[in-house]
């Protein structure tokens, strides 16, 4: 199928005219010692790569040798250092190093720089209420900063946080604010959810092998947290749920799965996995979604929930390790036990 191209909402700057304020990158020409393990080249990749996520969320920030200053649009000040980047550039593909700028800065300036309590604080609750958000992140982007965001598990390797869409940037609430506003997290999280299920995307559905698919897309950072609302994107609730893929931040895919009691069930659902993985390898590879990159696994949604799938590509074809919940909602009331049901596919 074709994959939507990410599209390009106004308020993203054109990043050819952004600039790291007192560094002209392409007249680098040596690597800092504490960041000796990447080549010259590699570390101009590096710079380039600060610049772009910078240049998208609207900050401008000045290099100073080590670490670099962030100005958010409302005149905050953020030193943020690039330690912890160069190390994790170490071995990666030049490539790669957008997706990683991404991840990096959607923890450090989303959580460890989010707004002050203090100046939020300030602001009343009825300004800030529609601009809240439920905003999906992968566990690791968190890190250190979870004790001073406000979050809920989602999957494994996947919470929602409360966040506040900023204009040029989302950044996460912090955790003392619903107390000051006198408000409980869940009032927030419902406020947050709501805003998200009004925002404006769009939906491309594309052959499956049995049932059509659907791709939500859109010009946000926030079109994963969809998620939420996969039956209103597919027009029903399927009962054996869908197969899920969230490879960028401004899009999401669901492949519904067609229940039967039959012998055939393990092997709709390999299918159904084969199209997800083709859909998730067309993303990796395109450039367009570089800097967008979210997540390469599969997830199983049904009835509301969203669970982890284990699957990767082997010589023999792809292999996936359905939980039994799917498998018994896959094979319907009355089918063949899930477990035969798995041994006679693999047979």
């Amino acid at each position: 199928m074709r994959i939507p191209r990410r599209p390009s909402p106004a308020r993203v700057v054109d990043v050819r005219q952004h600039h790291l304020a007192g560094l002209r990158i392409e007249r680098v020409t040596s690597v800092p010692a504490w960041a000796s393990h990447l080549s010259l080249a590699q570390w101009r990749s590096l710079l380039h790569a600060v610049d772009r996520d910078l240049g998208s969320r609207g900050l401008l920030a000045r290099f100073q040798g080590d670490h670099f200053t962030a100005a958010f649009p409302d005149g905050r000040l953020a030193q943020l250092g690039l330690f912890n980047l160069a190390g994790r550039c170490r071995g990666a593909d030049v490539e790669q190093h957008h997706a990683l700028a991404r991840a990096h800065f959607d923890a450090a300036l989303g959580a460890i720089v989010a707004p002050s309590s203090d100046l939020l604080g300030e602001v009343a609750y009825a300004t800030v209420a529609p601009r809240l958000l439920a905003h999906l992140y992968r566990t690791d982007a968190i890190g250190e900063a979870r004790d001073r965001v406000i979050t809920r598990p989602l999957c494994a390797g996947l919470v929602t946080a409360l966040a506040v869409d900023l204009g040029n940037a989302i950044a996460s609430l912090p955790a003392d604010l619903p107390a000051r506003w006198g408000r409980s997290e869940d009032e927030l999280f419902r406020v947050a959810l709501a805003n998200v299920e009004r925002q404006r995307v769009s939906r491309e559905t594309f052959p499956s092998h049995e049932l059509p698919g659907v791709v939500v897309s859109g010009g946000d950072h926030a079109v994963t947290s969809q998620v939420h609302f996969l039956n209103n994107h597919l027009g029903r609730r399927y009962p054996a749920g869908a197969i899920v893929g969230l490879p960028a931040r401004s899009m999401l895919f669901a492949i519904p799965l067609r229940n039967g009691a039959d012998a055939a069930a393990m092997e709709r659902l390999t299918r159904a996995v084969t199209t997800a993985l083709d859909l998730l390898d067309g993303v990796a590879s395109d450039p367009a979604f570089a800097d967008q990159r979210f997540s390469p696994d599969l997830y199983w949604w049904c009835d509301g929930a969203l669970r982890l799938l284990p699957a990767a590509r082997t010589p023999a074809g792809p292999a996936v390790m359905p939980p039994d919940e799917l498998m018994a909602a896959l094979l319907g009331p009355g089918g063949p036990d899930p477990a035969s049901a798995i041994e006679r596919a693999s047979s």
